[in-house]
C-alpha cells in the first residue's frame, strides 16, 4: 500500500528526510530546496514533480536563481509592464482543471520583499487574465474561474483571524476550494471563514503566474503544490508543522 505521506526535503538536502506531509490526493508538488525536484543551477529549467504523478514543470524567462537559505528556494525576478518577457516563472507540463463541484487545495511557501508597488500577488494562474488564485494587497484573497466569477474573502471579516501581512518573513499560504466555497489559511491558521459563489465554474491552473502584462515583484518560492481535494483544517495544521521544519521557522 502506498504511504499517505510524502517525504519532504530539508535544508539543502537532495534527498528525502523523515519529515512527512500528507500525500492523499496530492496532484503536484515542487520543492525548490530539494535537488531531486530542481537541480538549482543556471541551466536547470526542469522541475520534477515529487508527488509521483509526473506532472513536471518547466522554468520560463531568464530571471531566476537558487538561494540556499531556509532550506533552499528559487528567486524569481519581477517585471513591470515594460518588461514582460524575461521575468521568471514556471509552467506545468499538464494543466489542472477543476469544475465547480471538484475540490482542490493549493499551497505555497514564499517570501516577498519588504515592500513593493504592486497591489496583486499571484499564487497560481493560467497566463490568460482569468483562472487564478491571488491576493490583492491587504484587501482580499481571490479564486477566479475562467468566466471571471470570483470567490473573494475580505481582509477583515469572515470568522477567521483576518489577513496577515505578507511583507515580513517567510509565509505559507493555503487556498482551499470546497465545492463552490473558498477558505484561505496563512501559517497554518484560517485567515477568514468560507465564502460561497454558486456561479463559480471551471478553473484551470497551469503556472505560478497568470498574465504577462501585470507587474510582479521579485520574490522567493520554497515549494508549490496542489491537492485534488479539500484539505481539512487539521490536515493543514499538520502539514504546516512539516513546513516549519522544512523552512527552519
Amino acid at each position: 500500500m502506498r504511504s499517505h505521506h510524502l517525504r519532504a526535503a530539508l535544508a539543502g538536502s537532495g534527498s528525502g528526510s523523515s519529515v512527512l506531509i500528507n500525500q492523499t490526493g496530492l496532484s503536484v508538488y515542487y520543492d525548490f530546496g530539494n535537488t531531486s525536484s530542481w537541480a538549482g543551477n543556471s541551466n536547470s529549467t526542469a522541475i520534477t514533480d515529487l508527488s509521483g504523478n509526473s506532472n513536471n514543470a518547466t522554468l520560463q524567462g531568464t530571471t531566476y536563481a537558487k538561494d540556499t537559505a531556509d532550506g533552499g528556494s528559487i528567486t524569481f525576478g519581477g517585471h513591470s509592464n515594460t518588461n514582460t518577457e524575461g521575468y521568471g516563472r514556471f509552467t506545468l507540463g499538464s494543466a489542472l482543471t477543476f469544475t465547480n463541484t471538484q475540490d482542490f487545495t493549493l499551497f505555497v511557501g514564499y517570501k516577498l520583499p519588504a515592500s513593493y508597488s504592486g497591489s496583486w500577488f499571484m499564487f497560481a494562474g493560467n497566463n490568460d487574465g482569468d483562472n487564478f488564485i491571488g491576493r490583492y494587497s491587504a484587501s482580499f484573497f481571490r479564486i477566479q474561474d475562467g468566466s471571471n466569477n470570483n470567490i473573494d474573502i475580505s481582509g477583515s471579516t469572515g470568522g477567521g483571524r483576518g489577513m496577515q501581512s505578507h511583507y515580513s518573513g517567510i509565509k505559507v499560504f493555503y487556498a482551499v476550494k470546497d465545492n463552490q466555497t473558498g477558505y484561505f489559511y496563512e501559517e497554518g491558521l484560517l485567515s477568514n471563514g468560507g465564502t460561497t459563489n454558486t456561479s463559480f465554474s471551471d478553473i484551470t491552473l497551469s503556472s505560478n503566474q497568470y498574465d504577462n502584462s501585470t507587474f510582479y515583484p521579485a520574490y522567493q518560492m520554497f515549494f508549490w503544490g496542489i491537492y485534488s481535494r479539500a484539505l481539512s483544517a487539521s490536515e493543514i495544521a499538520s502539514n504546516y508543522s512539516v513546513h516549519e521544519d522544512r523552512l527552519g521557522i
